[in-house]
């Protein structure tokens, strides 16, 4: 039985610590239909992640944002919803960095910075198939 677009959680949790680049990241998926959540600290978007869990469809979280280092974000994020899709961003594109993202449970990493487009692609692929 295919789950119905009504059934699926579509929408997206951004976590982003620098309040300009989230409110423009959040307007641009507004604008593209997606509907946003808004976390600026890693213990935040745990807490958001937990008490709306039936509405979030994936996490765009970035490795570096306060109270929760990125593999602790990422970690908790993975415990408290185990399928949830999750999309990692960062400042640094290191390969180092990419490689911690993706061992604390990152499906996808994408250096900062990213091409809205593009990022808009990957968040609307990984709902459909949340």
């Amino acid at each position: 039985m295919e789950v119905s677009e009504v059934e699926r959680p579509h929408t997206v949790l951004l976590v982003e610590d620098d309040r300009e680049l989230r409110s423009l990241f959040a307007l641009l998926m507004e604008l593209q239909g997606l509907s946003v959540i808004q976390a600026e600290r890693g213990d935040e978007a745990v807490e958001t992640l937990r008490e709306q869990a039936d509405r979030i469809g994936v996490v765009v979280a970035d490795f570096g944002v306060p109270v929760l280092s990125g593999q602790e974000l990422l970690r908790s994020i993975r415990a408290a919803r185990p399928a949830i899709r999750l999309l990692c961003t960062s400042g640094r594109g290191d390969e180092q960095t990419r490689q911690d993202a993706l061992a604390a449970g990152a499906d996808d990493f994408v250096p900062k910075p990213f091409q809205p487009p593009e990022m808009i692609a990957r968040i609307k692929a990984c709902l459909e198939s949340a």
